[in-house]
């Protein structure tokens, strides 16, 4: 974990309640925040092919400490989140991209689509660009 890293994370973590504290609850009940976290962790974890058993010992933390996490049950430190992303071959940032509520649906299908196309190497990359190229020009045409 560099610093910029550090630094970015932190401010993402100090800024996100303050641009949107209609999604912070009151009460007992966890942030969305970590939820949100949670289900990227979950998504990420399910496109790398791991379990929570897996990734937990790649991460040497207990299965069900990763399921807390990934339920957002639980505050996770920065520290944890760069191990949890190093682990799964994404940018820590990933893990705190914003959705809009309005375009959720397409949000949910683009990360997804994201999650399955990270595993895959350059050139089987380019395929699929060029592939996808293709069918959007007959999809117009």
């Amino acid at each position: 974990m560099n610093y910029f890293q550090l630094v970015l994370c932190s401010l993402i973590l100090f800024i996100y309640p303050l641009l949107l504290p209609t999604l912070y609850l009151r009460g007992d009940k966890m942030s969305t925040i970590y939820t949100d976290v949670g289900k990227k962790i979950r998504v990420y974890r399910k496109a790398n092919n791991y379990t929570q058993e897996e990734l937990g010992e790649i991460l040497k933390i207990d299965q069900s400490y990763l399921g807390r996490i990934e339920r957002g049950e639980i505050n996770v430190t920065l520290e944890t989140l760069f191990k949890i992303a190093d682990a799964l071959k994404i940018s820590p940032s990933q893990l705190f991209e914003i959705r809009n509520e309005r375009s959720k649906v397409r949000s949910d299908a683009l990360e997804k689509i994201d999650a399955l196309l990270h595993t895959l190497d350059t050139s089987d990359l380019q395929v699929i660009h060029r592939l996808l190229k293709e069918v959007l020009s007959l999809k117009r045409s």
